[in-house]
């Protein structure tokens, strides 16, 4: 099993997304910079297993997949952003203290995300 070490950096346009920016959310505990957070290897098998689209409560769609060395992200509508691992089911952002966590249903499949960025939380739900 190939480990992929995720450590590219580009700057963050995903809030930027005016869908993203017109959710609610819930405020979360503040989380440290993502440069103090050092990248993490994670599975090609299990970056793999995270792809998909994963849907807002407002309609906007992210898309998760990973490309050779790269795992990414793409709001609808925005450029595409690489993500870097913290752990196996949390990333950063390159770049941003923007964060997504995967979650999972009891069989161990990846079923939604949940984006953090400052008091912003946005779950999105894998279609």
């Amino acid at each position: 099993m190939k480990k992929i070490s995720l450590s590219l950096t580009l700057t963050c346009l995903l809030m930027t997304s005016p869908l993203l920016q017109a959710q609610n959310g819930a405020a979360t505990t503040p989380s440290p910079s993502a440069a103090q957070i050092a990248a993490v290897d994670v599975s090609s098998d299990t970056l793999d297993s995270y792809a998909g689209r994963y849907r807002t409560p407002s309609g906007a769609i992210l898309r998760v997949w990973r490309e050779g060395d790269a795992f990414n992200v793409q709001a609808t509508g925005q450029a595409p952003q690489v993500l870097v691992a913290e752990s196996e089911s949390m990333f950063h952002v390159a770049g941003s203290d923007e964060r997504l966590v995967f979650g999972f249903d009891a069989s161990g499949a990846a079923t939604y995300l949940d984006f953090h960025s400052g008091a912003r939380h946005t779950r999105a739900l894998r279609e």
